[in-house]
């Protein structure tokens, strides 16, 4: 569903008139009240102008949505065509906060996140992101708590916050039609993007990570997190990436300290 424009404001880069308060909600489900095992089932993302809403969908039948809709029970489907309907009708100049108050014991709804300051991803791109890193189930064959990048955004004291992004996608500059996507990002009043170039990295790993680097907003603060190996690239490829990027070594005992500054978190 497609975030609903109330009074045309515009969310493309460097095009915003005022900082946006941005609230993200979230959406969960009690199959059983006694219990109290609340599981997460969607996200509703406002600025005040759009609403957009994600939510599971019954009739995915594979991957990890459909491993998550496990825990839903039978009055699940009448519960997200209610509110499929209630955002479809949101008016403007109606408060959100009365619109969530038609939430059902069942199914509460509460505030997980705001943020103020623009935003290079629309709403409906919020949505996305959100319901990627709240909703879903972690893919069963990363392990993230173990990778060495969650281990060092661990240690950065960053790793659960809210203003951490994974698989952040921005429009490239230059090229309408070319969607980047970076594996971490910082949002937070200001934008940071990472590339992870890692064990078993090629040289157009490291060139694909310039190009990227170079065709995101200038104001964006732009980090290459590396390992060891980054030894075996060569020493003109990895001198333009230090000259492109902060670079931080993960086999560094400081990596951790060093990745949040490169954040500015």
């Amino acid at each position: 569903m497609s975030a609903l424009d109330m009074q045309g404001a515009d969310w493309a880069v460097g095009n915003l008139s005022a900082p946006a308060v941005r609230r993200v909600f979230l959406i969960q489900c009690v199959v059983d009240p006694r219990r109290h095992e609340p599981r997460n089932v969607g996200v509703i993302i406002t600025d005040g102008h759009h609403v957009e809403i994600k939510t599971l969908n019954p009739s995915v039948t594979r991957g990890r949505e459909h491993a998550a809709l496990k825990h839903v029970d039978d009055t699940y489907q009448q519960w997200r065509e209610f509110w499929l309907s209630t955002i479809a009708s949101y008016e403007a100049d109606e408060s959100i906060d009365l619109l969530l108050s038609r939430q059902r014991p069942s199914y509460p709804i509460f505030t997980a996140a705001e943020f103020i300051g623009e935003s290079h991803q629309s709403v409906a791109e919020l949505a996305e992101t959100y319901f990627e890193q709240l909703v879903l189930p972690p893919e069963a064959d990363e392990a993230l708590q173990d990778r060495p990048v969650e281990r060092a955004l661990r240690a950065a004291g960053i790793l659960d916050s809210t203003h951490l992004r994974r698989r952040f996608k921005v429009k490239a500059v230059g090229e309408p039609d070319v969607e980047l996507t970076f594996p971490y990002a910082w949002q937070n009043g200001h934008v940071a993007v990472a590339q992870t170039i890692l064990r078993g990295a090629g040289d157009d790993v490291v060139s694909g990570s310039l190009w990227k680097f170079d065709h995101v907003p200038a104001q964006f603060e732009k980090v290459a997190i590396v390992d060891h190996y980054i030894s075996n690239r060569p020493a003109s490829l990895v001198k333009l990436l230090q000259k492109t990027a902060t670079v931080v070594d993960l086999d560094d005992m400081h990596a951790g300290e060093k990745l949040k500054a490169a954040f500015k978190a």
